[in-house]
């Protein structure tokens, strides 16, 4: 069993490689947002859905389920690799292949050379994925905080740079392909790790039996999160694609950041604690609470200073975006209740039944987004919301059937949290009406929205305060 110090120490290499690599790449969105136009990202929006999907059929839940199986051979590990570039091989082959076709269906000529590109990088991320999972799996951090430093530091200074020489959204292309350059070599370099020359049909069989149930998963689930760039750019504008694509990165920054410093640990952790169903409902909560005691205030502070935030972040020419910003910032406030619960269904071995659900999910949220589509990106942006609350009762309830943990149990124990966010956020929107704040007052008046919840949990003596609390004055 995963040993106390263990978790701890990967988790504080989590959230090192997390703040880093959220840092490096924020910087880096912030000034190519600045250099290039919002049809730039709509065209790298666009091939998302394809691209996500090719990369998701190249990994058939094989990392996940060699992440979830107890007991691995090197057998196992170079079946993996070598069925992995095979099969990169083919999908890139066809990605190609529908490039004139994507390029056709949304009538921009330009996005068959991006896809040709993006194919190629799709290839060449093949060598580094079963040396990642395995470091995954050790909880070794360190390693890939290394990589995704040095990675991101060089691919978003390249991108920098070419869009400075007038690159556009080659820029963009550049980004991703030398970050996954750059990752191959030094996961190779930093990991001992090497293939042996031994394939085995029976290992592969093994693994599918798990990891094929949640390729199906990530698939369902990549066409529900690309969705909506595809269904955008084709119904309305590149430009349109570029706002929406924005403003859901923009919102997905604290939650993303929050996600994958405890994510990628607690699917491992909680894969050792799948005998123990009480330790692990204690895991999920403590985890939980902790995660929504800190994302609570961001996003709530993120809507309230939306409009001051993107013309300080972005500029005036993405002002556009900031009604859809703040719609899904809802989706954004319930992303860390998804990935915990999900979490916990996966480590429980139940892939069939996250296969279900997913399927479940997905009818529902496509079904409000094409009933959204034609009436413009703000309503797409609240089908979004409408469908990621429909996600998690569905999720809470395979909690409540196999932990006795579902959405009442688990908004009982944010809701301390939740209240005390949500009064001191009307507070301020009041001062704001009241007196006509200017933004510059605004963007302060977030800072003190900050420090008083803080103090508010303090002086309620909640738990996740004192958690959190306790982790830092040890550090």
């Amino acid at each position: 069993m995963t040993q106390q110090p263990e978790i701890g120490k990967a988790l504080n290499w989590s959230a090192i490689d997390t703040v880093v690599q959220f840092v490096a790449s924020f910087i880096v969105m912030i000034v190519l947002a600045r250099m290039l136009a919002p049809e730039d990202f709509g065209l790298m929006a666009m091939l998302a859905l394809f691209v996500t999907v090719a990369g998701i059929f190249v990994d058939s839940g094989f990392s996940q389920a060699l992440i979830q199986r107890q007991k691995i051979t090197s057998v196992d590990e170079s079946t993996l690799f070598f069925f992995t570039i095979a099969i990169g091989t083919i999908i890139s082959i066809l990605l190609c292949m529908t490039a004139p076709w994507i390029a056709g269906f949304y009538e921009q000529p330009l996005l068959e050379m991006l896809t040709y590109w993006m194919a190629l990088n799709l290839w060449i991320n093949t060598f580094s994925t079963i040396h990642s999972t395995l470091l995954t799996k050790k909880l070794d951090f360190k390693t890939t905080t290394k990589v995704g430093t040095v990675a991101a530091i060089i691919s978003g200074v390249l991108a920098v740079v070419m869009a400075l020489q007038g690159w556009g959204v080659w820029s963009l292309v550049g980004q991703v392909l030398s970050a996954t350059i750059v990752r191959v070599i030094l996961f190779w370099w930093l990991h001992s790790w090497r293939p042996t020359m031994e394939f085995s049909f029976d290992a592969l069989r093994s693994l599918f039996s798990f990891g094929g149930f949640l390729l199906w998963t990530g698939l369902l689930n990549a066409i529900y999160l690309n969705l909506y760039g595809l269904l955008i750019g084709k119904f309305h504008s590149a430009q349109d694609a570029g706002f929406y694509v924005q403003a859901s990165r923009i919102q997905k920054l604290p939650a993303n950041l929050l996600g994958n410093t405890v994510g990628r640990v607690v699917f491992p952790v909680f894969s050792t604690l799948a005998d123990d169903k009480d330790r692990l409902v204690r895991g999920m909560r403590r985890a939980l609470v902790a995660l929504m005691f800190i994302n609570f205030p961001i996003m709530l502070g993120m809507m309230y200073a939306a409009e001051p935030l993107i013309l300080l972040l972005l500029g005036g020419k993405w002002l556009p975006m900031v009604p859809v910003f703040q719609a899904l910032i809802v989706v954004g406030l319930l992303f860390p209740l998804q990935m915990l619960n999900i979490n916990a269904l996966k480590s429980l071995g139940k892939s069939v039944l996250i296969a279900r659900i997913q399927i479940i999910k997905l009818l529902v949220a496509i079904s409000l987004l094409l009933f959204t589509s034609p009436y413009g990106i703000l309503m797409v942006a609240y089908g979004q919301v409408i469908a990621t609350i429909f996600a998690f009762f569905v999720n809470t309830h395979c909690s409540k059937m196999l932990l006795n943990y579902g959405w009442k149990e688990q908004l009982r124990d944010i809701a301390p949290y939740f209240f005390i966010a949500i009064v001191l956020m009307l507070l301020c929107w009041g001062c704001t009406i009241v007196f006509d704040l200017p933004d510059q007052v605004r963007l302060v008046l977030v800072v003190l929205f900050g420090i008083s919840y803080v103090l508010s949990c303090k002086l309620a003596k909640l738990s996740a305060f004192n958690d959190i609390f306790n982790i830092i004055r040890r550090k």
